[in-house]
């Protein structure tokens, strides 16, 4: 189960994986709906609520800004020369899935579609909409966190930016693809400079010229 194996990383959600050890003498499933009611409980009573979503368009997300009139979005834009080659290494971009020009196409298209409707909801909701660019927290983690912090209306405590700190500059080791923490994130960002294959790069900057320039990336 997901959640089983996301449920040690978050700060609170380790509380799940520390109830689940305490009720040891339920079985596995009563463990694990009693802990995930506890769980619930404390999200419930939270004063805010954080869902991280991943490949979620904002068109999917445009109608709840009615409906949850606290919501706020954080939009998180990044490189589709960085994106697309994460996705060509975990096999996202095989010939029988497109080739790298249709994992191109599709990436960009996505982005492209996802800048229309965050200029839809900034004309509207000129308040609960952030864009921050990955390169941004990368480069400037602690400062970006802050900022971040301050739009949702959290306080940034001591606690939280020695963790940011830890997790994107302490120089941890990050060899796994798809995790978040790094020794060095602004290393990071640059990566696909220097593994990406020229004729790669090529076909990106052409069919994403306009997305590179629109959000000020710089043509390589």
């Amino acid at each position: 189960m997901v959640f089983y194996s996301i449920s040690g990383y978050g700060l609170k959600s380790k509380t799940f994986a520390r109830c689940k050890i305490k009720k040891a003498n339920m079985t596995q499933t009563e463990r694990f709906h009693k802990c995930l009611d506890e769980f619930q409980k404390m999200c419930e009573e939270s004063p805010h609520i954080i869902l991280k979503t991943i490949r979620m368009r904002l068109s999917s997300i445009k109608h709840f800004m009615s409906e949850l009139p606290n919501l706020k979005i954080i939009h998180l834009v990044r490189d589709p020369r960085a994106t697309l080659i994460s996705q060509s290494k975990l096999g996202m971009c095989k010939e029988a899935k497109g080739g790298i020009y249709g994992c191109t196409d599709k990436v960009c298209s996505q982005i492209e579609n996802d800048l229309i409707e965050e200029e839809k909801i900034r004309e509207e909701y000129p308040d609960r909409i952030f864009t921050v660019f990955y390169n941004q927290i990368a480069r400037h983690p602690v400062k970006m966190a802050s900022q971040l912090m301050s739009f949702i209306g959290a306080e940034f405590t001591d606690n939280a930016q020695s963790y940011v700190f830890n997790i994107t500059s302490a120089g941890r080791n990050d060899t796994c693809i798809i995790c978040t923490t790094r020794s060095n994130s602004t290393e990071h960002i640059e990566h696909w400079k220097k593994t990406m294959p020229r004729s790669f790069i090529d076909i990106v900057q052409s069919r994403c010229n306009f997305l590179l320039r629109r959000y000020e990336f710089e043509i390589v």
